[in-house]
């Protein structure tokens, strides 16, 4: 493979404004966005897939972004984070958005580089330059960041090998996002089978009638734990699957334990609606309250209960602190829930498991091919592993 020494700059589009950052400081401010109009891309929108996530955009008015033209990006554009989640890198989708204050942008020159290419290049090698460029005293931030990004030095295939370097990797991505897209849909899923059963309903019940919050608290040990570890940041907003975990062994103060299909529900700020079903057996947050069924043929339907709108509201409403709200057991063991009895209750309980057990089955499988991504990932970029064998172990795996 024939690769040429190049920078960022030199693959830079030859128009106006092709390496551009966010606005200036206070120009753009949170106060500023509105809930519909032009999409501004933040760092929490750049995820492990290729695109920009867009489940959790903010957005500004058209007149307050037509005051940035060097902030607006378009399909293929690629972005950074210059401060925060520095090394994170995705490409813009369709839709026209705009930068926040904490992004940068670069539109490549299609004759030179492909930014699919651009992307996987920046989840490599490039990453480590932006890294290495970046301070990490308080919140990390590249101090000069468009000439950092300009300087950013790049070992550039031919265009065809680009292409083929970016289809492997995209066919695991693409894969990953489709099990994502699938597990969003079985959340839309249950969450619409617990409305129907709630508007049947006769009655209403305590959530303690049929769950249990146990109490079973770990303390770090000198050998250590093993397995995984959940705290709210690894809880997705408004998901009701876990996509995301730490280790046990780097916990260093008492956590609570779980066990598999237990409802993990986040009791710190519970607006930001972290409910989400165990997939394994681990230890959490003590600011996430652990619950379980009384009856195992429950589950399901506690799942589908304590991650309702209606359950998070009420639970947010009796929150306790104005800065940061805790919800408790006691709150959230008093909210009531539509109660189909117990024979429907069981009936949607086992359509719910079906949904976990096909969600957590394509979730692991994700767990696998990004393992896979990142290895072939840098193989690739470096010339070591010809794109033909990349190819193998992809069809292999998928």
């Amino acid at each position: 493979m024939t690769f040429e020494r190049t920078t960022v700059a030199a693959i830079a589009a030859p128009i106006p404004r092709a390496i551009a950052i966010g606005p200036f400081g206070s120009s753009l401010r949170a106060d500023m966005y509105t809930s519909e109009g032009v999409p501004v891309i933040r760092g929490q929108d750049i995820r492990d897939h290729a695109n920009v996530n867009e489940s959790d955009l903010v957005f500004v008015a058209g007149e307050t972004a037509a005051r940035f033209p060097a902030c607006q990006v378009r399909k293929g554009d690629l972005v950074f984070p210059h401060r925060g989640a520095i090394g994170r890198v995705a490409l813009v989708g369709d839709r026209a958005m705009m930068l926040s204050s904490s992004m940068m942008k670069l539109t490549c020159d299609p004759e030179k580089a492909l930014p699919e290419f651009i992307l996987y290049y920046f989840r490599g090698p490039g990453k480590r330059e932006l890294l290495a460029r970046a301070s990490t005293v308080g919140t990390p931030g590249i101090g000069q960041p468009l000439a950092s990004l300009r300087g950013v030095e790049i070992e550039l295939p031919l265009l065809a090998e680009q292409r083929a370097i970016a289809e492997v990797l995209g066919a695991l991505d693409d894969k990953i996002a489709a099990n994502n897209f699938m597990a969003e849909v079985a959340d839309a899923l249950v969450r619409a089978q617990f409305e129907a059963v709630a508007r049947d309903a006769l009655s209403a019940v305590p959530i303690s009638d049929f769950v249990l919050q146990p109490r079973e608290l770990v303390e770090p040990s000198g050998a250590g734990l093993s397995g995984t570890y959940v705290g709210l940041e690894h809880v997705p907003r408004r998901l009701m699957w876990l996509n995301d975990s730490g280790a046990a062994a780097d916990v260093t103060s008492t956590k609570a334990a779980y066990r598999r299909a237990d409802v993990l529900f986040g009791k710190l700020r519970p607006y930001f609606h972290k409910v989400v079903s165990a997939p394994s057996d681990g230890i959490c947050s003590t600011d996430i309250l652990v619950l379980r069924a009384k009856s195992d043929a429950l589950s399901g339907f506690l799942l589908a209960a304590a991650s309702s709108d209606a359950t998070v509201e009420r639970c947010t409403a009796a929150s306790e602190g104005t800065r940061m709200p805790r919800t408790s057991w006691k709150d959230l063991g008093a909210v009531r829930v539509p109660w189909p009895g117990e024979s429907d209750a069981k009936a949607l309980g086992a359509e719910v498991d079906i949904l976990r057990h096909r969600v957590e089955a394509a979730l692991a499988e994700n767990a696998i091919l990004a393992e896979l991504r990142d290895t072939l990932l840098p193989e690739l970029m470096s010339g070591r592993l010809r794109v033909k064998d990349a190819e193998r172990a992809v069809g292999e795996t998928l």
